[in-house]
């Protein structure tokens, strides 16, 4: 099973156009399947390497809090804050985008499908939240980010079903959707719990 998700999460990400066509034809009106084979599997692999990546690359941590207890429980926190921030952005994008969708593109209300492209759409930056956990020197990587609206611009017609005149201004809308979404619910929980940070 994961290794379906790791082909998906790269196909998504290395040919957009040929994985966007492959789901189009997959479709189905039920998201069990995606909850239970990608999106799932995913937010766990996110959740499972950040709290090691924290252990095994911070060590000013380990100069804070000299306990081993400390250590740990620093990890948790890490890993805490990026399963609120990556389900409650999933479960935020994919309610706005279904509201964009109504009120802006005429559509009827397709939650399920917007949970569907908003999870396949939002791989790049799982990966991204991944990658920096294990390598937090790359801060750099998160230039890749603006890639994410390319996955959306090719999933915009097929997948969606978007005419070609609203591709643009779909991607658009999308795209900043499922950019700032994990960004503004980080700043709230920043806010609102900043012992959990």
């Amino acid at each position: 099973m994961l290794k379906k998700t790791f082909d998906l999460l790269v196909r998504l990400i290395s040919q957009p156009a040929k994985a966007w066509s492959m789901l189009a034809d997959k479709q189905e009106n039920n998201n069990e399947d995606f909850f239970r084979s990608y999106l799932y599997p995913l937010f766990g692999i996110v959740a499972l390497l950040s709290f090691v990546g924290v252990l095994l690359t911070t060590p000013e941590v380990r100069h804070e809090n000299q306990s081993f207890n400390g250590y740990l429980q620093f990890a948790l926190k890490n890993c805490i804050r990026l399963i609120i921030i990556t389900f409650s952005g999933f479960h935020l994008a994919s309610y706005i985008l279904s509201e964009v969708m109504k009120k802006i593109f005429n559509r009827p209300e397709e939650l399920k499908l917007c949970q569907r492209f908003v999870g396949y759409s939002s791989s790049l930056i799982y990966l991204l939240i991944l990658t920096r956990s294990l390598f937090p020197s790359l801060f750099f990587l998160y230039i890749f980010l603006f890639y994410a609206v390319y996955i959306v611009w090719e999933g915009a017609i097929p997948y969606m079903k978007m005419e070609e005149n609203d591709q643009l201004k779909f991607t658009l809308w999308t795209g900043a959707i499922v950019l700032l979404t994990p960004f503004l619910i980080e700043i709230a929980m920043v806010s609102l719990m900043p012992r959990l940070i």
